[in-house]
C-alpha cells in the first residue's frame, strides 16, 4: 500500500507536469498568434500598396485606406 508521503509526492509531480504542459501550450499559441498577425500585416501591405493603410474588418475582409502625407484641412461654411 502507498504511504501518504508517496501519494503527495506523486501528486506534486503530476501537477508540475500538467502545469509545464499548459505553459508550453500557451507559449506556442502566443507565438502562432504573433506570426499570424505579422503575416496578415504583410499581406495587407502587398494588396493595398505603399501609400495605403490595410485594415482588416474580419478574417476575410480587407479595406485599404488612403494614407495622407500632409493633413488635409477643410474649412466649414460658404464663401
Amino acid at each position: 500500500m502507498l504511504k501518504a508521503d508517496t501519494f503527495i509526492i506523486l501528486a506534486v509531480i503530476l501537477a508540475a507536469f500538467f502545469y509545464a504542459a499548459h505553459s508550453d501550450a500557451e507559449a506556442t499559441a502566443a507565438q502562432q498568434d504573433a506570426e499570424a498577425m505579422t503575416s496578415r500585416e504583410w499581406a495587407g501591405q502587398q494588396v493595398c500598396g505603399p501609400h495605403r493603410t490595410a485594415v482588416w474588418e474580419d478574417d476575410k475582409t480587407l479595406t485599404c485606406l488612403r494614407t495622407l502625407d500632409q493633413p488635409t484641412h477643410v474649412s466649414g461654411g460658404r464663401q
